[in-house]
């Protein structure tokens, strides 16, 4: 899915949202110190567990004045107790919880990697064999880069723009985001049906600005990013003068397709990304990238439209189908394979990457314990299937209907307020609300789980199995184009700490993993619930009359109502 600017993921703390709250909050009973912060990272499923039971006020008051600095009234002393862990680039609330959750996650996953009973072709099975895959450092050190050396090859060979357009087109299907990105896509003039949608990427490092800012820290950056290229590529197999000269090579390719991109700002303006064109359109203005052999290449039906994101990448892209050397495609591509699988292959892959993309990028001292990134993983592959299992254990029917009741309850306050604004017409008004009445709620999970029957995994090849989800993910979303949208669809995973709009459906998520305390106690007071979730669902209801949400009506079309 590349449509992903058009929702708007969670992105604020709780303690802003429950701030009011805590400052009228009656003590409750001091809890246990917390714990130390490497005891927090390898704690087992049960972390804390009694810190749960009673809203945690030991944090508020101690620090500064209400009236004077609010922000270390309500978070200072927490803020001393609670460092950030050594494997993480920020620590809060939603990283306690993201943490609780990765331990409970880690329990299911360990029991079904053990399970020799579960039966070949579950959901089960696949889960305990992904993981197991993951955690056995020794297979994967011994396979080296055997799992991806057929594509490797494949890259090598390539000796016309025929044959270079074919393995971009098969990248993209392992994962491989080279140069561009392809998908589904809500039309946004007629939310009722799926078109497709291309999308500026090929960057390796975050946005285009790292690529042209010309401050002393950018340039020193840059010169890191060029160690990192390197440092891949020798590991890949390319001797370290070839791996160098080739790294040159690569951050000059990819300044191009930066200079070309849209920025974060037009980024964020669906006005500014919203180029619908016809495949012969297409490809007029980009001859060279050959659109209908892509599309065939990805059985999309004839006749659909393309939502094209920035046209004047495209144009640019398609000049350097034509004007860059084979050999200079080849290096890109190669370096974007290894890049990709890196996490998946051996220590010194995993280590490289941890240190330019964690250590130098985030700020991250330490890469976090291989379960960790191997419960993140599973998640990331069949997140669904653990999902399913974990809702059962952590997320009964009693609270779904308790959420739900508390999104109504909001929905109704906020209809109420906007009936009350001076500055708003009549007819913005009625508009207003009817976005409000016909907001879709998800809550939890979804009412039909997906069918992963056809994802084959096994505990021989992690690699494998990652590809396997790459290549099963890439088919169910581009399986979407030309059909009328399914809104019983979800795009987080339950287990998932986040939460989300989506103004293509006028809906908002809310995935059972964020709908625990400290956000939410499905028998707890409504003040604690609705101070801290109702903060939340607060934030992403707004986000439907934001600067961009705002450009969307009642029925999710982009319009200006």
């Amino acid at each position: 899915m590349v449509a992903k600017i058009l929702r708007s993921p969670l992105r604020v703390s709780p303690a802003a949202a429950a701030a009011i709250l805590l400052l009228c909050a009656s003590p409750a009973p001091a809890s246990d110190s917390p714990e130390t912060p490497s005891a927090r990272r390898d704690a087992p499923g049960e972390i804390a567990k009694a810190r749960l039971r009673t809203l945690d006020v030991e944090g508020i008051g101690a620090s500064g004045e209400a009236c004077t600095d609010f922000y270390q009234y309500a978070d200072g002393a927490w803020l001393q107790k609670h460092p950030i862990p050594l494997d993480r680039p920020r620590w809060g609330t939603f990283d306690e919880l993201r943490q609780r959750n990765q331990n409970d996650l880690r329990d299911i996953l360990e029991t079904l990697a053990g399970d020799k009973s579960a039966a070949q072709g579950s959901d089960e099975r696949k889960l305990g064999d992904f993981y197991g895959a993951c955690m056995d450092e020794t297979a994967i050190e011994a396979k080296g880069l055997s799992p991806i050396q057929p594509e490797l090859a494949r890259v090598d060979a390539i000796h016309d723009a025929a044959e270079l357009r074919e393995e971009i087109a098969r990248l993209h299907s392992m994962g491989v985001s080279a140069v561009f990105g392809f998908g589904s896509e809500e039309d946004r003039k007629d939310s009722s049906r799926v078109i497709a949608a291309v999308v500026q990427s090929g960057l390796g490092l975050p946005d285009r600005d790292y690529y042209l800012k010309t401050d002393a820290k950018s340039v020193e950056l840059r010169g890191k990013y060029a160690a990192h290229l390197a440092k891949t590529l020798e590991l890949g197999g390319a001797a370290p003068k070839k791996a160098a000269a080739d790294a040159k090579t690569i951050l000059q390719f990819e300044t191009r397709l930066a200079k070309a991109s849209q920025n974060n700002v037009d980024l964020r303006d669906p006005d500014k990304t919203h180029h619908p064109m016809t495949l012969d359109a297409l490809t007029k203005q980009t001859p060279n990238l050959d659109w209908a052999s892509y599309f065939r290449a990805h059985q999309v039906p004839e006749g659909v439209e393309i939502n094209v994101w920035q046209p004047g990448f495209f144009q640019t892209a398609d000049a350097m189908v034509k004007s860059v050397p084979l050999a200079t495609w080849k290096t890109y591509l190669r370096w974007n394979l290894l890049a990709a699988a890196a996490p998946a292959l051996t220590k010194a892959f995993v280590e490289e990457d941890f240190q330019f993309n964690r250590k130098t990028l985030a700020g991250v001292p330490e890469i976090q314990p291989r379960w960790k990134r191997c419960v993140n993983a599973t998640d990331g592959a069949m997140g669904m299937a653990l999902g399913r299992i974990y809702v059962k254990e952590h997320f009964p029917p009693e609270a779904k209907k308790r959420v739900d009741e508390l999104v109504r309850n909001l929905l109704a306050a906020l209809d109420d307020d906007i009936q009350t604004l001076t500055w708003m017409s009549p007819e913005t008004k009625k508009a207003a609300s009817a976005k409000v009445a016909t907001f879709a709620t998800k809550i939890g999970y979804p009412d039909k789980w997906r069918d992963y029957s056809t994802l084959e995994m096994t505990r021989a090849s992690y690699a494998s199995d990652v590809l396997a989800a790459n290549q099963f993910e890439w088919k169910r979303d581009l399986f979407k184009i030309g059909k009328a949208v399914d809104r019983s669809d979800w795009s987080m995973n339950p287990p998932e700490v986040n939460a989300e709009n989506n103004a293509a459906r006028n809906e908002i998520l809310f995935p059972a993993g964020i709908l625990q305390p400290p956000f939410f106690y499905p028998d707890g007071d409504d003040a604690i619930n609705y101070g801290a979730i109702g903060g939340v669902i607060g934030h992403e209801i707004i986000h439907s009359f934001d600067n961009s949400g705002r450009k969307f009506d009642a029925k999710g079309n982009q319009v200006d109502w």
